[in-house]
Parts: C-alpha cells; sequence; structure tokens
C-alpha cells in the first residue's frame, strides 16, 4: 500500500487475536513490493501511529501493536 497510515487501518478488537485491516485501498496493488518499499511503508505507518498517540492522548495497547505488526508481515 503506497500511502499507509494510521487513518487507513482498522483493528478489529472483537476478534483474538487481534486484527488489522487496511481501509483505504485507492493506492494499494497486488503485486511484490522491492524491499526498500516495504521498508519505507512500514516507516510511514510509525510515524503515521507515533503522531496519532502523540495527538490522541492514547498510546496503542501491546494487542493492537501486535495486529499491526503481524499486518505488516501479511500474517
Amino acid at each position: 500500500h503506497g500511502d499507509l497510515n494510521a487513518k487507513n487501518i482498522l483493528v478489529d478488537v472483537e476478534t483474538k487475536p487481534l486484527r488489522a485491516h487496511v481501509l483505504d485501498l485507492d493506492r494499494c496493488s497486488l503485486t511484490r513490493w522491492g524491499r526498500a518499499a516495504e521498508r519505507w511503508m512500514r516507516y510511514r505507518l510509525l510515524h503515521s501511529l507515533a503522531a496519532w498517540e502523540r495527538s490522541s492522548g492514547r498510546p496503542l495497547a501491546p494487542a493492537e501493536r501486535e495486529a499491526l505488526s503481524r499486518g505488516l508481515k501479511g500474517r
């Protein structure tokens, strides 16, 4: 996903373990990205999540972080 950020993700708290879903698919691609692009998308998402935590005053719960980590790894 070329525009992966906190506003494009929904964490389903009703499932165990939690599951993360990408909501904004306009820049998605089914092709395999290179490692540099994957690192950039991961950095962009982590930066966006840190900004969200600061602005909302609410840190992500460990289970939320785990769901996002699994999603980044494609699981």
